[in-house]
């Protein structure tokens, strides 16, 4: 026993990873996704990537073993559905395939939705590659090109004949759902019923610049699955951007009520994303605050972007920020479908901060723990109620026998303090095992733009 687990973590020491779908863990303890208590972990076995059996085992096939400790926690992986691994500065879109995945894993994060890009075929060949074991990364839900305005070349006039085409050949590629970014209401008509044709799910940025008109209260009758940012919905006067008019809002308005029970009785799921929101405030709020430096992730280059970028603080964000928290709460207390998501591009133009891909998704959860969501509820959120928002929820977000071996290991109960998520320190995913700390020591300096001629193409 002792020479099995000496070698595997021999080999997590030394390659951060072990190819080893093949495994036995003993000892620590079990969170689940549906629980409110930890369990002690007597064993979980994985054979081909899958946990084959809980609670006891013969080994009788000599599979690797690791051994926890008392205060170690297996959890099911975490999902971001609001990823992104695209950079952003000075009007420069590029996907970052390199360092932004690792950071996810490595914190945990084995599931995650790109939530539009802006190279489409880029994030498709990397999905394929982490598929097929040629790059590592956590599992990609891919979404395709934006839909709708937040796509440079979109425009109104598009007919339903030539949207149907762009889905099809989106779904043709593999995508797992669409994202829609700005859109009119009878394109997003066009955009649902032939997403849901492929059983593809569809999500929204609604409420924005050239069609604020459109939101909640139009897209949930239509069929959408998702929705990100704003309720939304009747309460907002459909004039400005959401960002603006959820800032005005006055929170003893029935409409905000009505346009949550809209969501509730449609089963659509909600992506509050407000670790990228209390990111352009000043707020002090401790869940925001950094616990590790995350300055080093970034290059040289990137951090003097940053650190120069002057603060142009605007108080209807502040506001904006506030009324949200309240709002998530309130759909919360009411019955409202929560999916995990931090909307985690780095555009560089406007950070002020650092807050860095995948420490988002832990920033996000200790800010539903401090509204005052159970912190059992905000496992759910990150795990299961994610899979079940992708239609995935047979194959993962929870430890179950059959099930994908995604999970995670931290020092800590969460059940008691959502803090200790922060404490990843081994990543399972497929049965892999990944060394978070060898994940991120990769990572250091890595983040963004080297310098302007190589990011300009000089």
């Amino acid at each position: 026993m002792i020479k099995k687990l000496s070698f595997i973590l021999l080999c997590i020491v030394l390659s951060d990873y072990l190819y080893a779908q093949n495994l036995i863990i003993k000892g620590g303890n079990i969170v689940n996704a549906d629980s409110n208590i930890a369990i002690p972990n007597n064993a979980i076995e994985i054979r081909n990537g899958k946990i084959y059996s809980i609670g006891a085992t013969t080994n009788e096939n000599n599979f690797p073993t690791i051994t926890l400790q008392k205060d170690d926690y297996i959890l099911p992986g975490l999902f971001d559905l609001h990823a992104h691994l695209k950079l952003v500065y000075e009007g420069q879109l590029k996907e970052d395939t390199v360092t932004t995945p690792l950071l996810y894993l490595a914190n945990g994060v084995t599931t995650i939705f790109t939530c539009g890009d802006v190279d489409p075929e880029a994030v498709a060949k990397y999905k394929s590659n982490v598929a097929s074991g040629r790059s590592t990364g956590p599992r990609i839900l891919n979404s395709g090109p934006y839909f709708g305005h937040g796509n440079n070349e979109w425009n109104d006039s598009i007919s339903r004949e030539e949207i149907y085409r762009k889905i099809d050949y989106w779904a043709g590629r593999g995508v797992d759902g669409l994202k829609v970014k700005d859109i009119s209401e009878h394109q997003l008509k066009y955009i649902i019923d032939r997403a849901h044709k492929h059983g593809l799910t569809v999500t929204g940025h609604l409420n924005h610049i050239v069609h604020p008109e459109v939101g909640s209260q139009i897209a949930i009758p239509l069929g959408i699955d998702r929705l990100e940012h704003f309720i939304g919905g009747y309460a907002l006067p459909g004039k400005k951007p959401g960002y603006t008019e959820v800032a005005m809002l006055d929170l003893s308005d029935p409409l905000i009520d009505k346009s949550i029970d809209l969501f509730i009785e449609n089963e659509v799921y909600f992506n509050s994303t407000l670790t990228v929101i209390g990111g352009f405030t000043q707020s002090q709020d401790e869940w925001l605050k950094y616990w590790v430096d995350e300055k080093k992730y970034w290059t040289p280059y990137a951090q003097s972007i940053v650190e120069n970028n002057p603060k142009k603080w605007n108080p209807n964000r502040q506001k904006f920020y506030e009324n949200s928290k309240k709002i998530l709460k309130r759909y919360y207390d009411r019955g409202g479908l929560i999916s995990m998501g931090t909307d985690g591009p780095l555009i560089l133009d406007f950070l002020w901060v650092f807050k860095t891909p995948g420490f988002n998704t832990h920033r996000e959860m200790a800010m539903m723990s401090e509204i005052r969501i159970p912190n059992n509820e905000i496992l759910k959120i990150a795990t299961i109620n994610s899979a079940m928002a992708m239609g995935l929820e047979e194959k993962v977000g929870s430890i179950e026998i059959g099930k994908l071996a995604d999970l995670i290991i931290i020092k800590g109960n969460p059940l008691e303090d959502i803090y200790f998520t922060r404490s990843v320190h081994t990543v399972i995913k497929n049965g892999e095992i990944y060394d978070s700390q060898s994940l991120l020591e990769k990572c250091e300096g890595k983040l963004g733009p080297e310098s302007e001629e190589k990011w300009f193409n000089k």
